[in-house]
């Protein structure tokens, strides 16, 4: 077996945040588990740690527009799954 080479970030979408969590100071981290297919995209969002005021839903959106340099095994794409971190941060 060879090595896999992880995915990496080629274009990344910031999600929204929404007026109900700003008034509420809302910060947190939304987890996703996602799998990145052959071609880069982004299939089967399932959420693993969700954030109220529709926050887990914003980062559900953006990440599903996200693309991704896809993982490789011995030079060929290969869809793998991934967990992800979005984290909301008031500024």
């Amino acid at each position: 077996m060879g090595e896999i080479e992880a995915p990496r970030v080629l274009e990344r979408v910031q999600p929204v945040y929404t007026r109900a969590a700003i008034a509420a100071r809302l910060e947190g981290p939304v987890i996703l588990e996602l799998v990145i297919a052959e071609d880069g995209s982004v299939e089967n969002v399932r959420v693993l740690r969700k954030l109220p005021l529709g926050l887990t839903e914003s980062a559900v959106a953006a990440v599903r527009r996200w693309r991704f340099e896809p993982s490789a095994l011995n030079g060929h794409p290969i869809r793998v799954r991934y967990r992800l971190t979005v984290h909301f941060q008031l500024q």
